[in-house]
């Protein structure tokens, strides 16, 4: 869709309908204004390596409703959030947020839930939605107005669902499977210092569960090995652009890896073509339609996951299930069971496409949750060891640059088979496949570190340094590592390294960094260590350093964070000279002793934050907000204070030497005492002046 125009798009899906059929003005009917509604742009991403893709798509539907605004038409395209980080809307668009089911809309839906539920016994219908609603208000954190699951359309269902069929609060004992209602109940007695993980538990919980459902209840005679088909068709669907995968490719992938499996799945193809001779509508019902999958009408036969979450969830699982085979001990317990090479080649063949996403990162992180939860195998150091071999490997180019077997070749060359990737773009070459694979793995060994250090037990012990661990004097073994990765990344975008990594570097530990003149703009880097880094003329527009730490960092050089978020930040002793601030979020940060001079600070947020010491001489602070600020000992010599609010901030000691104080903002609380170089200063209001008894 990329070399196409809007309205050729919205065309091509419409050729069929009267009103478009050989009509070239559909469009231009004054009297017909259309509203046209385009969901998953999120999903451009995958289907257009180009750089750009989704903000390309997004121009273009924004010259369309320019070009045609006369005629009153207007678009909606809908997509997940993360999808648009680093992207600057055209001013014609403006971004919405679907509201959560409030109570209202949940009413209704119990009402249309009562009609399905039992359609033949009205009362047997309204008991089940009585107790129903009797079991959500008993887990708030379900029906939390704010936050709670039960409002996801999806979630509700099947929480409703399995409600009906018992398997949430049907009665435990040793000899019966731990029901969903006993597990919420555990996590409902346990005080969780961390929201964002109870979320990611709850939602493993009631997915692990509604598997269970499905495979056990749902259906009558299931194969055992039905939950490897199932892992194994995620991984194709999400390996085949996250839409729908080949048939061909399913059973390649389990006979290959395991001929009984490859068997029974023979097996129930067969079925499914005998069934479908019959009944055309009724496509895969009694194999893979199980746990949401379909038919999909492709040339050579294909299915799809109704639900993306489904997909997500059990690639995740796919992906644990390898992360126990590779840290399982051989019976010596000296070495493992899989050797470096075999892992490798696994590494490649499961994460040698596009990036993780957000969401299936998510998913595995509440998988180690729940195993950590359940005394379930999972061994996060030795993990660790295991990973950090291969990436640091992957750094040096080992496996790209291979005498014999060259994994990414072999990868690709899968890809290549238009029998089981037809709609794969041979833009996935073997310098993708190469980097897709390493930054998937740096993407868990991230997702490893912050889990670690949320636990005491870990937090020292499980460290993840992606730009190689500095000795004690701050030097890194090798400087350069971190920046030649985001180059390499290049092959893929302009913006390849951000795309694919950006949001999982939050709380990552970049201690020592050396990232000069790097463009890591839209970058998530709250809470991570950056003390130390040389970020020396970096592009940082729009990136979020809340929280993080950059004492001692060098910022200087005219380094771009125009608009980014560091509040709360730790800057102390920071070079930023000549950096470019302007409208940045700087609130509660921590700037003592920070070398600002010449520093462009234009309507910067610094309420409550600490400058105290810093060096700010020809700062440009214009419109800035200095609420409450600390800037005792600051040197301001020269500064631009124009329009700024100094209301409660502490100036003591401050040199203020040649300052510009035009239209400036102050309170009672403010302080200044023994501000030095005040009566030099530009343009002092007379009722400062009167204050503090300046002539």
């Amino acid at each position: 869709i990329f070399d196409r125009h809007f309205k050729d798009i919205i065309s091509n899906h419409l050729f069929d309908e009267k009103f478009v059929d050989g009509n070239g003005d559909w469009l231009k009917d004054e009297n017909t204004p259309y509203l046209l509604i385009l969901d998953g742009f999120d999903e451009l991403r995958m289907q257009g390596r180009v750089d750009g893709g989704i903000e390309e798509f997004i121009r273009k539907a924004a010259q369309f409703q320019q070009r045609f605004s006369q005629y009153n038409h207007r678009i909606i395209l809908t997509g997940r959030d993360l999808a648009l980080k680093g992207i600057d809307l055209p001013k014609n668009l403006s971004r919405m947020k679907l509201e959560i089911m409030y109570d209202e809309i949940l009413d209704e839906w119990f009402s249309k839930w009562e009609k399905v539920v039992y359609p033949n016994n009205i009362p047997k219908a309204k008991e089940e939605i009585e107790e129903f609603i009797t079991f959500l208000q008993g887990n708030k954190f379900l029906i939390d107005y704010q936050e709670g699951l039960a409002r996801e359309p999806l979630l509700l269902y099947l929480l409703a669902a399995m409600h009906r069929d018992d398997e949430i609060e049907a009665e435990n004992n040793d000899n019966v499977r731990d029901n969903l209602g006993n597990q919420l109940q555990k996590i409902r007695n346990i005080n969780h210092p961390y929201e964002e993980e109870e979320g990611l538990l709850i939602k493993n919980i009631i997915y692990e569960s509604s598997l269970h459902w499905v495979l056990n209840k749902q259906r009558d005679n299931i194969h055992p090995s039905m939950f490897h088909i199932l892992t194994e068709a995620a991984l194709c669907v999400i390996q085949s652009e996250g839409e729908y995968a080949k048939v061909n490719l399913l059973q390649t992938r389990l006979e290959k890896n395991n001929k009984e499996i490859g068997e029974i799945f023979k097996k129930l193809i067969e079925e499914y073509n005998i069934e479908k001779q019959k009944d055309k509508e009724k496509a895969l019902t009694n194999t893979l339609c199980i746990f949401y999958i379909q038919s999909f009408a492709k040339e050579g036969g294909g299915f799809e996951f109704c639900h993306k979450s489904f997909s997500e969830f059990l690639f995740a699982k796919r992906i644990q299930n390898s992360i126990e085979k590779w840290t399982l001990l051989s019976s010596n317990a000296n070495e493992f069971e899989i050797n470096d090479q075999s892992m490798a080649k696994e590494i490649y063949d499961l994460l040698g496409y596009d990036g993780l996403t957000e969401e299936i990162v998510g998913y595995l992180r509440g998988i180690w949750i729940a195993n950590s939860k359940s005394n379930k195998e999972f061994k996060p150091l030795e993990l660790l060891h295991r990973l950090e071999d291969f990436y640091f490997r992957w750094c040096k180019g080992e496996f790209i640059d291979a005498e014999e077997e060259v994994l990414p070749h072999w990868k690709m060359l899968q890809f290549r088979d238009e029998k089981q990737f037809p709609q794969k773009e041979k833009s996935l070459g073997q310098r993708q496949v190469d980097v897709y694979a390493g930054l998937n793995v740096m993407i868990l060994l991230l997702e490893l570190h912050r889990y670690a250090q949320l636990r005491e037990n870990l937090k020292k012990e499980l460290v993840f340094y992606p730009c190689s661990k500095p000795d004690d004097e701050g030097i890194l073994e090798d400087e350069t590592l971190l920046l030649r990765v985001i180059g390499y990344c290049h092959c893929l975008s302009q913006r390849g390294f951000v795309n694919t990594v950006g949001q999982f570097l939050y709380g990552a530990n970049l201690s020592c960094a050396i990232l000069p003149r790097a463009n890591l703009s839209g970058l998530n880097l709250g809470g991570a260590n950056l003390g130390g880094a040389n970020l020396y003329s970096a592009i940082l527009p729009r990136v979020n350093l809340s929280g993080a730490n950059l004492s001692g960092a060098n910022l200087s050089g005219g380094a771009n964070l125009r608009g980014a978020n560091l509040s709360g930040a730790n800057l102390s002793g920071a070079k930023l000279s000549r950096a470019n601030l302007e409208d940045a979020n700087l609130s509660g940060a921590n700037l003592g002793g920070a070398i600002l001079d010449w520093t462009n600070l234009k309507v910067t947020n610094l309420s409550r934050a600490n400058l105290g010491g810093a060096t700010l001489e020809d700062a440009n602070l214009r419109l800035a907000n200095l609420h409450q600020a600390n800037l005792s000992g600051a040197n301001l010599e020269d500064a631009i204070l124009s329009q700024v609010n100094l209301g409660g901030a502490i100036l003591e000691d401050a040199n203020l030497k040649v300052a510009y104080l035009t239209n400036i903002s102050w309170d009672e609380n403010t302080n200044w005492n023994n501000v030095k170089g005040l009566e030099t200063a530009e343009n002092i209001p007379e009722e400062l002046k009167k204050q503090l008894g300046i002539e």
